[in-house]
């Protein structure tokens, strides 16, 4: 049985592979890390998508709220909350734009933090594109990515673009085993993310992906990790919400689609309740902390 056909009687963390342990729900990103940051309200749902019949009302989530069930607590609480705290300080000033570098004893732990995320939200859309199974428990014995995962930096003027994230998957053989995965998300302010994994005997075709996303971002993304503890510095440009638009689906850089999928629509729930730009701007929760190092 795969982890993503497991039934709750059955299930298993997808990082240690323990049954019959507490369960919880892990953070998508840090929830601690979103007290910095001013957060717009009933942008995601963290239990389902509002044009689903179960919701009820509009959750005043943010994208630092959202979280997926299924992952057992001592994970949840243990190893994968010090990944995000050892990462903490230079994600956050990447993302308000306090400096544009990664120093080369930050590498590791950044990437480590943002290849959770990646992970986690790939966790999340399970049902719908399946997973990378094997580099979850891999993850749990090393610690840091593998070096034939490829986590790519950029930052955009604007902050909070694809906020929620988008999760592109393009099959070898028309089967969810043999899919080459993105996860793109740029929910930490200014900063922009690409994080491309596979299963282990996909390296070639994950290369020609990584490729593909570097050159249709034209300069403004570039490679945080595999890094052999280099300082990386941040691209000059800012990417674009179009540039953006292309790297973030797989089947576009690689000549498979003709253009990016458009937009999701803004939910009539969401219109209702925030009628105009100035109801929803009242609606915003302010940072609660303050950047103190």
């Amino acid at each position: 049985m795969t982890l993503s056909a497991a039934t709750p009687s059955t299930r298993w963390c997808p990082f240690c592979r323990r049954s019959g342990v507490k369960f919880s729900k892990e953070h998508w990103l840090p929830a601690d890390w979103g007290e910095y940051f001013p957060r717009l309200p009933n942008l995601i749902s963290a239990r389902h998508d509002y044009e689903g019949e179960s919701t009820s009302r509009v959750e005043n989530l943010s994208h630092f709220d959202k979280q997926f069930d299924g992952i057992c607590r001592d994970c949840n609480s243990g190893w994968l909350r010090e990944i995000d705290v050892a990462a903490k300080q230079v994600a956050i000033d990447l993302a308000f734009r306090r400096r544009m570098f990664v120093a080369a004893p930050e590498v590791l732990p950044l990437s480590a933090s943002l290849y959770r995320a990646a992970l986690i939200g790939m966790w999340g859309q399970r049902d719908a594109y399946g997973l990378p199974e094997r580099r979850f428990p891999e993850f749990h014995a090393s610690g840091r990515p593998p070096h034939d995962v490829h986590i790519l930096l950029g930052h955009n003027d604007e902050g909070y673009l694809y906020a929620g994230g988008n999760y592109s998957a393009l099959t070898v053989d028309g089967s969810n085993a043999t899919a080459v995965r993105s996860l793109a998300f740029g929910g930490l302010g200014h900063l922009f993310v690409v994080v491309i994994v596979s299963e282990p005997e996909l390296t070639a075709v994950v290369n020609e992906a990584v490729r593909a996303v570097r050159d249709a971002a034209d300069g403004t993304l570039v490679p945080l990790w595999p890094n052999r503890r280099r300082r990386v510095d941040l691209p000059k440009h800012a990417i674009t919400r179009e540039t953006a638009a292309r790297v973030t689906e797989l089947g576009v850089v690689l000549g498979l689609r003709d253009a990016p999928v458009p937009r999701t629509p803004i939910p009539e729930r969401v219109l209702a309740k925030f009628p105009t730009r100035e109801a929803l701007n009242q609606a915003v929760r302010v940072p609660t902390k303050q950047i103190d190092w």
